[in-house]
């Protein structure tokens, strides 16, 4: 399995950032983000949810270096004090921290011995979160987040 690639990501252009000092747009639309990602990111920014990393993580569980545990890590760039999405499907969490959601959190219930299992759960998963993502209201979402800014 090749490692994922984590880049900056412009959200606006849609394309990863080489240069900060060249880049047209500014910096604030810029994500940390592995290649997996990008649709998850994308539709986010289309609900009017900022982010500022998205990444996949393969932790090792135990003392077994070969046992891996995957999850997903998305950090907002803006707190709220309400579930902004609603329900998450299964396995998903909003990351909770002095009263407010600061991340998007998935952690799978199952290990995998095989990098290329983890990884196939991980695009399984993501998959899933997007098709999910494209059934929330954009335009309410957006107003909601608008109405609540501090």
């Amino acid at each position: 399995m090749d490692d994922l690639q984590v880049r900056d990501y412009c959200v606006q252009c849609k394309k990863p950032v080489t240069d900060c000092a060249k880049h047209e747009h500014q910096i604030r639309h810029s994500v940390l983000a592995d290649d997996v990602m990008l649709g998850i990111v994308d539709r986010l920014y289309d609900l009017g949810i900022a982010t500022v990393m998205a990444i996949c993580t393969f932790n090792r569980t135990g003392s077994a270096p070969d046992i891996n545990h995957p999850g997903i890590i998305i950090q907002l760039s803006e707190q709220v004090t309400y579930e902004m999405l609603g329900e998450l499907p299964a396995g998903w969490a909003y990351g909770w921290k002095d009263g407010k959601v600061f991340s998007l959190d998935f952690n799978d219930w199952c290990t995998y011995i095989d990098i290329s299992e983890a990884m196939t759960r991980i695009n399984a998963v993501v998959g899933e979160f997007e098709a999910y993502l494209d059934t929330r209201d954009a335009e309410g979402t957006r107003a909601i987040m608008l109405l609540t800014a501090d």
